[in-house]
């Protein structure tokens, strides 16, 4: 303690995870409608998932973007990496994949609903901002930059390319 005394401070333990951000060749987003046993209703929200022991980031990001899409990204570039909570122990790694090609069918775990969803820009500022929408990280950095029309333009363009 800042007293020189000692506490133990409680904190929670969990796997870090990979969240992907999918471009596609037609420079499309893809975005998951997603139903899970435990939630009554669907939400909305971006691939990702668990880094399985011993795993990196990177190739968690790819497991997981052909997973729950079916699609490989041609390229995957680290967006952002950080921890949520400070009193949890656990780092989201998100990536932007881009040149996403569909090359099989999703391969989904059994308690995963999962409908893809290819998008433009504007009908993902839509989505993002539902109440829904369960990437709020992701949400709260494109939610900000909207305030400012060259931020928003710089981001598009660094997601999208043009």
């Amino acid at each position: 303690m800042f007293d020189g005394s000692f506490e133990t401070f409680e904190k929670l333990d969990r796997p870090d995870t990979a969240d992907i951000i999918p471009i596609t060749t037609d420079r499309k987003i893809l975005v998951l409608e997603q139903k899970q046993p435990d939630d009554r209703r669907s939400f909305w929200c971006f691939p990702g998932g668990v880094i399985n022991r011993n795993e990196e980031p990177r190739t968690a990001a790819r497991r997981e973007l052909l997973e729950e899409t079916g699609y490989e990204a041609g390229a995957l570039e680290l967006w952002d990496t950080f921890m949520p909570l400070a009193r949890i122990d656990w780092t989201i790694h998100t990536y932007i994949a881009r040149h996403c090609k569909k090359t099989r069918l999703q391969h989904l775990d059994a308690g995963e609903r999962i409908k893809v969803h290819a998008v433009t820009w504007p009908q993902l500022m839509t989505i993002i901002d539902k109440p829904d929408f369960r990437n709020i990280h992701i949400a709260l950095h494109l939610l900000r930059a909207a305030r400012v029309q060259k931020k928003l333009a710089a981001l598009r363009h660094r997601l999208l390319g043009a």
